[in-house]
């Protein structure tokens, strides 16, 4: 693992580079839960979502929101922290490529759902859908929600709703049996959906 800092639009933005054995395989940008509730790029679900991107041969980048960590600044709102993360994708393109995957959670999942071009891939963890305007944005065609179904926080009656209303395109849904909103004790089936996801979407193709 690998520490950087770059410029960011409010100060200077603290993140880590977890590295595969080539550069040249596929990059992810892996955005944390909420700054104002103890998220950060160290979080349990967003460093094994960083692992399992390694194990299946894709780099990947998290880094602090602004007011988190040493990242500089403190939080504002939402528009704040997707300026944090243009900023690092700006970064990432300069020193590696741009992502070609987007992992959130929580929180994250709405500025990694901010970030998403037509041709990037995006998977939304716990997405707070009831919470946060999820209904303004336009998903990528490879969107994948991954869902605790004991989670209290973003439920999966909401979750569920939210991708039934998507019939414009569609959202591959993964139920985790006994998962609460942060996969306590269910980290190793929070990887296997990750890595189900990679897979059936091709993680080794530079697509």
């Amino acid at each position: 693992m690998q520490h950087f800092k770059c410029p960011g639009p409010a100060g200077t933005l603290e993140g880590c580079v977890t590295h595969t054995e080539s550069p040249q395989q596929p990059w992810a940008l892996i955005c944390h839960p909420h700054p104002l509730y103890q998220g950060s790029m160290h979080n349990k679900v967003v460093s094994t979502s960083a692992k399992t991107c390694q194990k299946n041969g894709i780099n990947s980048v998290r880094f602090n929101f602004r007011g988190v960590g040493a990242s500089e600044s403190d939080y504002v709102n939402l528009e704040g922290a997707c300026a944090d993360a243009r900023a690092v994708i700006h970064w990432m393109a300069q020193h590696h490529t741009a992502p070609q995957w987007l992992i959130g959670f929580s929180f994250g999942s709405y500025v990694a759902a901010c970030m998403a071009t037509s041709g990037t891939h995006l998977i939304l963890i716990a997405p707070p859908v009831m919470r946060l305007p999820f209904d303004t944005l336009n998903l990528p065609q490879h969107t994948t929600v991954i869902q605790g179904e004991l989670d209290s926080i973003a439920t999966p009656e909401a979750t569920t709703a939210w991708v039934t209303a998507h019939t414009d395109q569609p959202i591959q849904y993964m139920p985790i049996p006994e998962a609460t909103h942060f996969f306590d004790q269910k980290l190793l089936a929070l990887s296997q959906a990750i890595t189900m996801t990679l897979s059936s979407n091709g993680s080794n193709s530079q697509n």
